[in-house]
């Protein structure tokens, strides 16, 4: 069998940042749609790419190459990968700079490229990222609360791990 590809920066990066704002996908075919999809809608965005999907961490080459964009929307597949990759981009872009981050939705079951959606939609209907519960993590097969002497206290034996989050348009959920 042959290892995968071992390319650490992110795909696209060979372009020079042309926008104030960027979206990133989750694989190469993803970013080429969406870069043409870009190019016929005029959408003024860059378009990079997680260059061997949702399966490795951020690296600091990846996080550096964003560094000078405003907003950055994450359109990663709305499958359990795609999901725990976006948590950890969220976690480590606001850690590094508390820049915007935006969350496009894209259907269940479908990446970037299958869905198709209208850019400036899927740009107008991105939405921040609702926050981790502060003091509250899931271990040991439950959530713990941590005090503030780093003493835990069980407060359940069950973890939810969502795949989709309902949400109404601008008057709330509906």
């Amino acid at each position: 069998s042959k290892e995968g590809s071992k390319y650490e920066h992110l795909y696209g990066c060979w372009l020079p940042p042309r926008h104030r704002e960027a979206v990133l996908t989750e694989g190469e075919t993803d970013a080429v749609w969406l870069a043409r999809a870009v190019q016929r809608e005029g959408a003024g965005v860059d378009v990079l790419a997680l260059p061997s999907g949702a399966s490795q961490p951020p690296s600091a080459v990846q996080t550096d190459r964003l560094k000078g964009y405003r907003t950055i929307y994450l359109a990663l597949d709305p499958d359990r990968y795609g999901v725990a990759a976006t948590r950890t981009w969220v976690d480590v872009l606001h850690a590094l700079d508390k820049r915007d981050v935006r969350l496009c939705r894209l259907p269940l079951g479908r990446d970037l490229r299958d869905a198709r959606p209208r850019v400036s939609t899927m740009l107008s209907e991105a939405r921040t990222p609702l926050p981790e519960p502060q003091g509250i993590s899931a271990q040991h097969g439950g959530y713990v609360v941590v005090g503030d002497k780093g003493s835990e206290r069980v407060v359940t034996h069950w973890t939810v791990e969502p795949l989709a989050q309902l949400s109404g348009g601008d008057d709330g959920p509906g």
